[in-house]
């Protein structure tokens, strides 16, 4: 480097080295303008489906600090043996810490990982046109035909299922650090020097263990980077063929590897006979049908065949239905016609190849269910090149006659508009869970789990005796009834005659039947033991939530169950142990609080009693019931101060209410909770503090 001196205005002599740069100025700003357009309603959009499990629900990844015990437990995913996602997991668990659970915080990182995964796609596409292989027939045209396969796959309203579903995050991670990986190997491959390349390749391997942390699709990476390596990089002959067949091995046993290293070396097929309504070989044989599917919906992704769960019917043999074996003899000439277009059209049999080849995980004999459209994030990456290459060749065809070539060029800007306003609206269903669930129910109405999610919108909107009519459609159906949806929707039906209409006797053998069908649908547990409590029933209540404990070690909520229905049956010193066991664990679980309180009052230890609740109120400071039991406790502590004080709080919190009313909303259903206040006490001391308190203001 010269040296800086005021003689040449002190330049810094430093060369600029990117070619290019308005290109990539455009694409950059094309692409970000126009998804930012066509998902600018997608910002506020609510939580869906498996985003409460995952999410809402999920305490492990509510972190309040960042400790070992707390990420670990993250890691876990849902109470998971092993480590699931944790890459993954740990991005909701930073969106909670700094966010709660304001939807906006975790769709700007959705959007964000789409915007990344898009440019880095575009860079990985405009780099690959231009390598040896492929620079003579596609190198004049790398720029448009990478910036239009980009515009295809990104503004495709099929990726709102995995950009404005929360939890998809994970299909988007995966699609992101495949890419990413991609193009720093690639970049590796065409160094100059020595020294770049091997930095180029440890930025591959870090980003590839990223990847392998959010989702198992990413477990196709080495197979995939070696099929890249050979196809567009040295060309497929006998002699790379040859070459490459040891890499070949080791690739596919490393694909292996990671595939089991997911399942913590156990068999990663999963159970059917539980959790659905197919067998294995049912799968397997429907496979071919929904990939064949997924190229419709993606070539016409228009919104009437866009849902969240689509209703396909499984294929029971080769010929029932009879598009079973014609959808598997396609595949395979697919397949076929690419790898004997290798040699010529390596670009479009590797693309061909990553479809299918990046289809095989969630597309195989892994228990999964058969259609979602999230499944064609990565998949599709590369699926629109040949469609770009294909569209640009014709203009570039008709480049004599200027009119065709116009046509073109707006049909394809209409193509592109199409799917934006498609995205658009795609995004207005998935806004709210309403509209989601209307929109599915209608066009799948012979999906059970259809009629029950909408039940679910109906109950949390209020709307009890609409959201029970769901709940009876979805038991009426048959063709997708498995066990596990049978034993949510008795959950469902148990929990109307249950919270409802109060009928506990109605209720319990719904939920008996739930626990019967599914007995690893956890809240089951808690209905039927609210249920047993609100029939006097207290031991038959205590043996079911040992059951659940024991059933469900690492969820907090069962034990805390236990710790309560142990309270009700007078065993103090048990109902004491069990509420400490769980903040051992999960320290912010607020609600072991008021057990351990009562266990206290109860046992004659008012102090101690005291000191939870107050322990309570700094987790829970608008708690009109711990309030409450503090007004008792402080009153026979002889705590006049903090009464007076507490009374104050009371009066701000109770607004426009009499302190009769909002004694009575705390006093209600005493059977789910441990401190129930008594209204006489209460308002007598209140009466007392009050006029004593008039009393000394008359005397000042």
């Amino acid at each position: 480097m010269n040296p800086v001196t005021k003689e040449d205005d002190f330049n810094l002599h430093l060369k600029w080295r990117f070619p290019d740069v308005r290109k990539y100025l455009f694409a950059f700003f094309s692409l970000g303008i126009a998804l930012l357009i066509v998902y600018s309603n997608s910002f506020y959009g609510e939580w869906h489906f498996d985003d409460f499990d995952n999410i809402v629900w999920n305490r492990d990844i509510q972190i309040t600090s960042f400790t070992w015990d707390s990420l670990d437990r993250c890691f876990h995913g849902i109470d998971y043996p092993y480590w699931l996602r944790p890459l993954s997991y740990l991005s909701f668990a930073l969106n909670h810490y700094y966010g709660g659970l304001n939807v906006f915080g975790y769709h700007l990182v959705n959007f964000g990982i789409h915007g990344l995964a898009a440019g880095f796609l575009f860079l990985f596409l405009f780099k690959t046109l231009q390598l040896p292989l492929l620079k003579e027939r596609y190198g004049a045209n790398a720029y448009s035909i990478s910036l239009f396969a980009t515009f295809l796959w990104a503004l495709n309203p099929i990726q709102v299922s995995t950009v404005s579903y929360i939890v998809q995050r994970m299909a988007g991670m995966s699609g992101l650090f495949t890419i990413m990986v991609l193009y720093f190997y690639l970049s590796a491959r065409t160094a100059e020097k020595r020294s770049h390349a091997i930095g180029l390749f440890v930025v591959c391997a870090v980003l590839a263990l990223l990847g392998f942390a959010t989702k198992e699709t990413t477990a196709m990476l080495p197979f995939t980077l070696f099929l890249f390596d050979l196809f567009l990089i040295q060309g497929v002959s006998k002699e790379t063929l040859r070459k490459n067949l040891i890499p070949g091995l080791l690739s596919v046993l490393a694909v292996l590897f990671i595939g089991f290293a997911y399942t913590g070396f156990a068999s990663p097929i999963g159970e059917y006979k539980d959790i659905r309504s197919f067998t294995m070989l049912e799968r397997l044989l429907t496979q071919p049908r929904v990939i064949l599917y997924y190229i419709g919906l993606l070539l016409y992704p228009a919104n009437v065949r866009l849902m969240l769960l689509h209703d396909m019917d499984f294929s029971k043999n080769l010929l029932m239905p009879w598009t079973t074996l014609p959808a598997i003899g396609l595949i395979l000439l697919i397949l076929a016609f690419a790898l004997l277009m290798s040699r010529k059209r390596p670009l479009v049999s590797f693309c061909i190849i990553f479809f299918f080849l990046n289809h095989l995980i969630e597309g195989s004999v892994i228990s999964l269910e058969l259609v979602y459209e999230h499944r064609n994030y990565l998949p599709a990456m590369l699926f629109f090149v040949p469609v770009a290459v294909f569209v640009l060749t014709v203009i570039d065809h008709f480049s004599y006659r200027r009119s065709i070539q116009a046509a073109m060029v707006c049909g394809a800007i209409l193509i592109l508009v199409f799917l934006g306003d498609s995205t658009y609206t795609r995004n207005e269903i998935f806004r709210t869970e309403f509209n989601l669930w209307i929109d599915n129910t209608e066009k799948a109405p012979r999906i059970s789990r259809t009629h029950n999610n909408l039940g679910r919108t109906y109950w949390n909107l209020g709307r009890y005796d609409e959201s029970y009519e769901e709940f009876l459609k979805s038991s009426r159906i048959t063709s997708d009834l498995n066990p596990r949806q049978l034993g949510i929707v008795q959950y469902n039906l148990g929990l109307y005659h249950l919270e409802i209409k109060g009928d506990p006797a109605t209720a319990a053998p719904y939920f008996q039947r739930a626990i019967g069908a599914y007995p690893e649908f956890a809240w089951t547990y808690m209905g039927l033991c609210k249920a047993y409590l609100m029939l006097d029933d207290v031991s038959q209540a205590v043996s079911l939530s040992r059951l659940a404990v024991s059933k469900f070690p690492l969820n907090p909520d069962f034990s805390r169950q236990l710790s309560l229905v142990l309270l009700k049956n007078k065993e103090f010193d048990a109902s004491i142990r069990e509420a400490r066991t769980v903040l051992k664990s999960h320290a912010d679980t607020a609600e072991v609080y008021p057990i351990l309180a009562e266990a206290y009052r109860q046992k004659g230890q008012p102090q101690k009693a005291v000191s939870h609740w107050e322990q309570y109120l700094r987790k829970r400071p608008d708690s009109v019931r711990g309030r409450l039991a503090l007004v008792e406790l402080y009153d026979k502590t002889d705590q006049t101060e903090k009464l007076v004080k507490t009374i104050e709080k009371l009066w701000s919190l109770k607004g426009d209410r009499g302190f009769s009313d909002v004694i009575d909303d705390a006093a209600a259903q005493p059977v789910t909770k441990a401190y129930v206040p008594v209204k006489k006490t209460i308002l007598t001391i209140i009466r007392r503090v009050v006029s004593e308190q008039l009393l000394k203001e008359g005397a000042g």
